[in-house]
């Protein structure tokens, strides 16, 4: 059942990429496939926990209709591989080797994966219901952050009939494969398709990019929804169609409703982004994509505050005392300090990091993710200046986490950032735009 389960996600996904990308590659309805299913099943479990023990198959008969859509979306013509595809995938296989071994045979030991992602999961699979005695239990557990992974978890273990950690393994799996074929039809946006491939083996080398991965919680899910925001924001510059806002405004909900890192990264570093494009351009395109991306903001705050305001539920949300004002100048070198020392340590992010300054040199950057990139690391840091912990400890908690989440952004400033050399080149990924048109 968990594999039926499974199937189900992916074949419905297709058809839902496909109603609202007609005219993409199959590569990139394969990459959206299973985060947007899943996501939306995950929240119509979330709207059926409200009302008592319904049936999960409710959420599945509602989307059963995209399984029409689905074979259409199949349709493909061959691929002629060269020898330096191969040598590229072969790297990329290697990498996603490593993450299945880590992720789907060895025991979940990790702090967050197990208490706030794993036991959620199964809680929510066994109670069958929301309520504001069930939301009590996790106040020691996060109990504000959002729900959309736990709800995966659990609408899977409704289909099987009791919660399996094996299948919470393979959805973290199948992310991390998501995660990199959406950088891939990222990259193809603008280069051919072995450039795009040596782009995604790049991102595979980074030894971090793999390694938090290994520790199965939330934060690789996140960055599966970041780099997808990403796609579909800058697919909709080169490509506008109504779909695409469709599909980013779910991404943007979808980075609300799965970590509070993706509600500052929706409504404090997104949203602004989106309004300064609008502001400075006046477009039609960038008024849209503003609205597209307001929606699902506003949709990702709405889901944060339900626990609180319909559950009764208290949300902890520790709070700095800025009576010691002091202390955020004395600590503020010694936070930057830490943060450029992991971001300079190669044996992490192999030379990931050491893009930024290249990037300010010598790229062109159309798009100005600059600004994303910038800001996302800076958000982070005053974060750390803000928190009520000891700063040492929170940075060595979490620092390398939240740097995963920069990274799809990082990348796709990269990918377009560094000049193509023929016009061919940078535009002839989005004039193919068929149905039919090869991965």
């Amino acid at each position: 059942m968990t594999w039926v389960a499974i199937a189900w996600l992916l074949a419905t996904g297709v058809g839902i990429a496909h109603c609202a990308l007609p005219r993409a590659r199959l590569s990139e309805k394969l990459a959206l496939a299973f985060p947007l299913s899943s996501g939306l099943h995950g929240a119509a479990n979330f709207i059926l926990m409200q009302s008592g023990n319904a049936p999960v198959y409710w959420s599945a008969l509602f989307f059963s209709p995209f399984l029409l859509f689905a074979p259409k979306a199949l349709r493909f013509g061959g691929i002629n591989w060269n020898r330096k595809d191969c040598w590229a995938l072969a790297f990329i296989f290697l990498a996603t080797l490593q993450v299945a071994v880590h992720v789907l045979i060895t025991p979940a030991f990790e702090w967050d994966s197990v208490s706030m992602w794993f036991l959620k999961g199964k809680a929510l699979t066994a109670e069958g219901r929301l309520t504001s005695d069930f939301m009590s239990r996790f106040r020691e557990l996060h109990a504000a952050y959002p729900l959309n992974l736990p709800m995966i978890y659990a609408w899977l273990g409704r289909i099987k009939g009791w919660y399996s950690e094996d299948a919470s393994k393979l959805v973290i799996f199948i992310y991390f494969c998501s995660l990199l074929s959406i950088l891939y039809c990222l990259a193809r946006l603008k280069w051919p398709r072995t450039a795009s491939l040596a782009f995604v083996a790049g991102y595979s080398a980074i030894p971090y990019a793999l390694v938090i991965t290994f520790n199965r919680d939330a934060d690789i899910i996140l960055a599966t929804f970041i780099a997808a925001t990403m796609l579909l924001l800058i697919r909709y510059q080169l490509h506008p169609g109504f779909g695409t806002l469709i599909l980013l405004t779910a991404a943007t909900f979808f980075c609300s409703w799965t970590k509070i890192e993706g509600i500052a990264f929706s409504t404090l570093l997104l949203l602004p982004f989106a309004a300064m494009l609008f502001l400075f351009s006046r477009n039609p395109i960038s008024k849209r994509l503003f609205i597209s991306i307001l929606i699902g903001s506003v949709m990702g705050l709405a889901v944060f505050w339900i626990p609180k305001q319909i559950f009764g539920t208290e949300i902890w949300l520790e709070q700095a005392d800025f009576a010691h004002r002091a202390q955020l100048l004395e600590k503020t070198p010694g936070i930057a300090g830490v943060m450029l020392a992991e971001m300079a340590n190669v044996w992490h992010w192999n030379f990931a990091w050491f893009l930024i300054p290249l990037l300010l040199w010598k790229g062109k950057d159309l798009y100005q993710l600059k600004f994303l990139v910038g800001g996302q690391v800076a958000l982070y840091l005053i974060v750390y200046l803000l928190s009520p912990y000891p700063w040492r400890w929170h940075m060595s908690t979490s620092l390398s986490r939240l740097l995963l989440h920069v990274l799809p952004t990082l990348f796709a400033w990269t990918v377009f950032a560094i000049p193509a050399g023929t016009e061919d080149m940078q535009t002839g990924a989005v004039r193919g735009g068929s149905q039919h048109t090869p991965s």
